[in-house]
């Protein structure tokens, strides 16, 4: 690096050096201030006077819009009522002759009356038959009395049946002009909702709500429709009322929208409200003005030559904006920095299945291969280890009357030695069948899955509950062990890799496989050891998630758990032609892609977008290795 550059980079430092400590010094003397009560104190109550005023402005701009459409609603049930009302009043006048005429409409009504017509009929020639021949007959007349009767009553029947149809016609109206009449009273309520908005006070006339008409007789209901009617027309005035309410309300949101926050007051809140934001902005200054001082050359070099300082860098960055998207709204440094800490060691938590594989994963891509199966395997292998210690009537060790540890240790073996062998199927397909890794691991994906839900199709494995101790046993009031699993494992592949002829047998297999074949070496035994040992660390992530989750969904579970673990290990500096990786990388790479995954999360984005990103970042690792390969 040039004096020149040198020389303008530690100014550089120093201006953001000077800035960190006058961010950190404002921070503190308005976090100070804020809890007295004096200038600072009164300037925030202003600005958050101001803001509030603000916020109520623009619910009162919005408002004016929806007050527009109920206006505009209500105007249209008013045209609405008095067409309802006039065309009741046109129907009963209608039902008047058409019952006159006996055809009312109603097919019961038209019947009865046609009946009584000749019951009527009947009863009146009995009678004159019994005066004419001078009858004495008290059975007779006793009959003629109950057909009178019986006549009386179906007159009073068809009489009611009229009347409904008039009260239909009452009940159509009613509804109509109600339905304007609460309109209005919506239109009156969204004003008033405005002009309380904005600090004013209305008070606007509501429209009366009419009674239930409820007609005792036929002319009842006449004059009840003439009523309606009335109302209806009425209710015409409320029309310039309302366009009165619209243009105040116009007038008054214009004049609401030129209230604003100035950029003075935002400044006073943030800095009163994210005291902690605040610090830890300061605190990320000063590291960058520190690298640019004392780092700048040194930090230029590793980080061209170093991927796992870059790595190192990346995942710096994605915590800092993780940090951002919590927020800084707990109060106190100390709530604060527990809140951190519980999401970040939730987020570790839920991934450690992944980084697990991901641990497995590294090996096989250094060799140049791929493992698409491993989501599958663990699906396959939970499978296996659920139907060993199932306590139910399908479990098998309970049946040979095995239960409690001996169980669990029994099926954790059986189960770590299934993913060896499906691992050792895969590397043997790989080496002897000389068929392409992609190939074979697409194969075995889904032989695995198909043939695990084929066995847990008519019944669901339970995992007993002492199982479960095995993640979730408590340390210091949280439940580290499955991270602790996949600390100790990633500590084992570093010091094999890094100390072990088997580690330096695949980083040249990855290298360059027919100079290492040529020198003496196996590199097909490599290969199925590297899928053999992926394999079994797939079934240690089986069981590590089985006894956190407390059971397994054969159909899902492990699903897209290769592109995680792919992805992981490409953002960790693995060369995807092979050759060329770093456990430590994997692990900085697990972690930027479930900080990533959270992140996501805090920032609302659609789930259904998740994995995009993860291929995004794939794609893009890819290319960043082509280039660096070809410069």
């Amino acid at each position: 690096m040039g004096d020149g550059i040198m020389k303008k980079t530690k100014i550089f430092g120093i201006a953001i050096l000077i800035l960190a400590i006058v961010v950190a010094g404002v921070g503190v003397a308005a976090d100070l201030a804020k809890k007295g009560d004096g200038a600072f104190a009164s300037r925030l109550a202003e600005a958050r006077a101001a803001v509030e005023t603000v916020n109520a402005n623009a619910k009162a701009v919005k408002n004016v819009a929806a007050m527009d459409k109920k206006i505009a609603a209500a105007e249209t049930k008013l045209d609405e009522a008095a067409e309802a009302a006039r065309q009741a009043l046109d129907g009963a006048n209608a039902l008047d002759a058409a019952i006159a005429s006996g055809a009312s409409g109603d097919a019961d009504v038209d019947a009865l009356r046609a009946a009584l017509e000749k019951l009527g009929e009947g009863s009146a020639a009995a009678r004159a038959f019994e005066k004419t021949f001078n009858l004495d007959s008290a059975a007779l007349s006793e009959a003629l009395d109950g057909v009178d009767g019986g006549v009386a009553d179906l007159t009073a029947l068809a009489d009611e049946k009229e009347l409904a149809l008039y009260q239909a016609l009452v009940d159509d109206s009613f509804a109509a002009v109600s339905g304007a009449e609460s309109a209005v009273d919506g239109a009156r309520e969204s004003a008033e909702k405005i002009w309380s908005l904005i600090g004013q006070s209305a008070e606007l006339e509501a429209a009366t709500v009419t009674g239930q008409p409820e007609c005792a007789d036929v002319d009842a209901c006449r004059a009840a429709l003439q009523s309606l009617l009335a109302r209806a027309e009425e209710m015409d005035a409320y029309r310039a009322q309302m366009d009165q309410w619209r243009k105040e309300a116009d007038a008054a949101a214009a004049e609401a929208s030129k209230a604003s926050v100035s950029a003075m007051d935002r400044m006073v809140i943030a800095l009163a409200d994210n005291f902690i934001g605040v610090l830890f902005t300061a605190a990320l200054l000063l590291i960058l003005a520190l690298v640019l001082l004392f780092l700048s050359d040194a930090f230029r070099r590793q980080w061209t030559k170093n991927p796992v300082f870059s790595v190192g860098m990346a995942l710096i960055v994605m915590l800092i904006f993780q940090t951002y998207a919590l927020g800084f709204g707990q109060g106190s440094v100390g709530a604060w920095a527990k809140f951190w800490f519980d999401n970040t060691f939730n987020v570790l938590r839920a991934n450690t299945s992944v980084g697990m594989i991901a641990l497995g994963m590294t090996l096989v891509i250094i060799t140049g291969g791929i493992d698409l199966a491993v989501g599958s395997t663990l699906a396959g292998v939970g499978t296996i280890l659920m139907t060993l210690i199932d306590t139910g009537e399908h479990g098998v060790l309970v049946r040979l009357g095995i239960t409690g540890t001996p169980a669990f240790a029994i099926g954790i073996v059986l189960a770590l030695i299934s993913g060896m062998v499906i691992g050792g199927l895969i590397g043997l397909l790989v080496t002897k069948g000389r068929v392409p890794p992609f190939i074979v691991t697409l194969g075995v994906m889904n032989v695995v899955r198909s043939v695990a839900q084929y066995f847990t199709k008519s019944y669901t494995p339970t995992v007993p509950k002492e199982f479960e101790a095995i993640a979730n046993t408590m340390v210091l009031g949280q439940r580290p062990m499955t991270i602790l699993y996949w600390l100790v494992l990633a500590v084992i592949f570093y010091l094999v890799m890094k100390n072990t002829a088997f580690g330096r047998h695949v980083y040249a297999v990855g290298s360059n496989e027919r100079t290492t074949r040529l020198s003496g070496i196996n590199t097909d035994r490599v290969k199925r050891w590297v899928y053999a040992v992926n394999g079994l660390v797939v079934a240690v992530a089986a069981v590590s998630q089985l006894s956190r989750l407390g059971g397994m969904d054969v159909a899902s579970a492990g699903s897209g758990y290769e592109l995680d673990a792919i992805a992981a290990v490409v953002v960790g500096g693995t060369a995807m032609s092979g050759g060329r990786g770093s456990i430590i990388g994997t692990v900085l790479g697990v972690l930027i892609i479930g900080i990533m995954n959270n992140l996501l999360i805090l920032l609302g984005v659609d789930s259904f977008l998740t994995d995009a990103f993860k291929g995004a970042i794939v794609v893009a690792a890819v290319l960043m290795q082509r280039k660096e390969a070809n410069a």
